[in-house]
């Protein structure tokens, strides 16, 4: 920010001060990690960055196999909500920039439930490899559970507080009072996108990436695209109807993801059910 705007004695570089403060933010978030990892005994034995070995083929293909999905998952959500700025650039900078207020506003709050997502995949997965699948899947249903609460938790608070949310943002009447409208929009989505968020981190601790890339792609291009493009951008509903193609295709995936969830881990728990009592059997018989 301050080699945006040109404080602390900075010259006032505009977009290019953002690119240079966010590259010097990530290079001094490495520096701080690596000294960590190399530091830190908890590491010692893993010897991190002292040594060099070539890439194991099939670990390699089980990485790829799982992260590929994931990252189109990320992607089409991405870049719903990216092109949603795009949509609403013809509508002049008074929207766009309440927009951006908006769209902000729900990305800062996402961070909180993002993180629990990372937290539950690592969860479900420590449970899977002691080979319970029932505490596996209790552990995702547990970390849905949390950010669903997260998220209800900030949209009640921003449903009070929305005014002054906007206000920390911008100083312009115009503005301020279309950013106030599209923060209960914010408001309205926080919950369905904690679920979805959830329910992804879940699944991917059960190795399920491809099947729910997939309902990604449905919920957000094929349901919630065509309804912000079509009522906001070709009928010319606005902002409003843009962010109600948003809510719809979050709310679609949260539904979705939640019903892969159910499904899959059903199977896990039958499954392992069945081979422990095969191997019981057979421990039984003389």
């Amino acid at each position: 920010m301050s080699s945006m705007y040109g404080k602390f004695g900075l010259p006032a570089l505009g977009a290019v001060g953002c690119g240079v403060g966010t590259a010097l933010a990530s290079w001094t978030v490495f520096t701080f990690m690596w000294c960590y990892m190399r530091r830190h005994r908890r590491y010692a034995p893993f010897r991190p960055l002292q040594r060099f070995e070539l890439p194991d083929k099939a670990r390699l293909r089980e990485v790829l196999a799982l992260g590929l999905p994931i990252s189109g998952s990320v992607l089409a959500e991405g870049g719903l909500f990216a092109s949603a700025g795009l949509m609403l650039g013809a509508f002049g900078p008074t929207v766009l920039a309440a927009h951006a207020i908006a769209i902000n506003y729900g990305a800062l709050m996402f961070m909180i439930p993002l993180s629990l997502h990372s937290a539950t995949t690592i969860h479900v997965g420590h449970q899977l490899g002691r080979g319970d699948a029932a505490a596996g899947r209790f552990a995702g249903w547990v970390g849905m559970a949390l950010c669903v609460a997260i998220m209800t938790i900030s949209a009640l608070v921003l449903l009070v507080f929305r005014r002054q949310v906007a206000g920390a943002y911008t100083g312009d009447a115009a503005v301020l009072a279309l950013a106030t409208q599209l923060l209960a929009f914010v408001a309205a989505f926080q919950v369905a996108d904690g679920l979805q968020v959830g329910a992804a981190g879940a699944l991917r601790g059960f190795k399920d990436a491809r099947v729910p890339m997939l309902l990604n792609v449905v919920a957000y291009w094929l349901i919630g695209f065509p309804l912000a493009y079509g009522f906001g951008v070709v009928l010319g509903q606005g902002v409003r109807a843009v962010w109600t193609g948003l809510i719809a295709g979050l709310v679609v995936c949260a539904v979705l993801l939640s019903w892969r969830y159910a499904l899959i881990t059903r199977r896990a728990v039958a499954a392992r059910a069945v081979q422990g009592n095969s191997s019981r059997k057979q421990r039984s018989q003389p």
